[in-house]
């Protein structure tokens, strides 16, 4: 499970190789293209897998959010727009982490 994996952020050839055969099918120009860097990452999440968002404690005027995983990309920037009726603040505290 990808969740197990740990924090090895070094990059492993063999997925990135995985990757490119996979997209030459539907990409067939990149046969001709040379590969310029490669980064890794993690993806941010808490403990209990739940988002956090709101002013840091201590300090004034300062605010954070994390916590979205997989889906902070596509879902980030939204986390400043007012909650609909289903949602509550004090779920993503971020006090709680």
């Amino acid at each position: 499970m990808k969740n197990d994996m740990g924090f090895d952020l070094t990059v492993d050839e063999n997925l990135l190789q995985q990757m490119e055969d996979t997209a030459l099918p539907c990409y067939p120009s990149l046969v001709e293209a040379t590969r310029a860097g490669e980064r890794v990452g993690i993806r941010a999440y808490t403990s209990d897998f739940s988002p956090f968002f709101g002013q840091v404690p201590g300090l004034t005027g300062v605010y954070a959010a994390s916590g979205l995983g997989s889906s902070g990309l596509t879902t980030g920037s939204y986390y400043w727009l007012p909650f609909s009726s289903d949602y509550s603040r004090k779920n993503y505290n971020i006090r709680k982490f």
